[in-house]
């Protein structure tokens, strides 16, 4: 494969990666709030949105973008902050239990 070339590639990966991340973060942020108004239990998109934001970081041809992979997992309420809630809403639950 031509070296030139090889960016063009990555992009071609990445803008996709990007754009289901986006989708999947404000759905899930969309989610969130109904959910606040409403509650009717449905589910959020859990770790998918994340997932793809970093891979189409780590991807991304820029120097030094790799390192910073990890902010869509934190970014994306339905990753990091859904895991975090999920959590403390275990705690709370076997500590009422007990």
């Amino acid at each position: 494969m031509n070296p030139a070339v090889l960016p063009t590639f990555r992009w071609c990966l990445t803008i996709p990666c990007l754009l289901v991340f986006a989708a999947f973060a404000l759905l899930n942020l969309q989610i969130f709030f109904s959910q606040l108004r409403n509650p009717q239990g449905r589910s959020l998109g859990p770790v998918v949105g994340g997932l793809f934001g970093a891979i189409g970081i780590f991807l991304m041809p820029i120097e030094g973008a790799m390192k910073y992979c990890w902010l869509p997992l934190v970014v994306d309420i339905g990753c990091g902050p859904m895991i975090v809630m999920a959590l403390i809403e275990a705690i709370h639950s076997r500590e009422s239990q007990s």
